[in-house]
């Protein structure tokens, strides 16, 4: 646990490889950390390794098949890669998972953004809204598609 706490402080310091040394130390010591592959998923999405990404995303989920955040973190990577369907499964998965997750509805929303359905995305922003009123991703992606742009509002973790 030590390892990966301390790799998520060197991630947010942008220090991604000592980052990943971190998390990759943790699985070390305890391979079935579903976490720790999660959060090296995330480090090596931001460094553009998305092939590695989605391996070490896949994992997660392979030892917690309830990681919400797990399946939301592929979600968006698939998007990134282009593949919006499989994009959308996950994030399908993360809602059945936890309905109540804004973070969840905003991870479909920018989905359904990027595959033109525009008033479903508008109602899943809504939905993430009405959870969370502040959750800034949500905020900026429906402006975006109220001023008719695609929404791009990066997504938290």
């Amino acid at each position: 646990m030590a390892y990966n706490n301390r790799g998520e402080v060197f991630r947010e310091k942008g220090d991604l490889d000592l980052a990943i040394a971190d998390y990759s130390r943790a699985i070390e010591l305890d391979p079935k950390q579903a976490f720790a592959y999660a959060n090296r998923a995330y480090v090596y999405m931001s460094k553009g390794e998305f092939d590695r990404a989605l391996a070490e995303y896949t994992r997660a989920i392979e030892l917690d098949p309830a990681f919400v955040n797990a399946y939301r973190g592929r979600a968006g990577l698939n998007r990134k890669m282009g593949k919006l369907t499989a994009s959308l499964a996950d994030a399908e998965q993360a809602l059945s998972l936890n309905p109540t997750s804004a973070f969840a509805h905003d991870t479909r929303a920018h989905t359904l953004a990027a595959l033109g359905r525009r008033n479903e995305a508008i109602a899943e922003y809504t939905k993430a809204l009405a959870i969370k009123p502040d959750l800034q991703e949500s905020l900026q992606g429906l402006d975006a598609l109220k001023r008719g742009a695609a929404s791009t509002a990066p997504e938290k973790r």
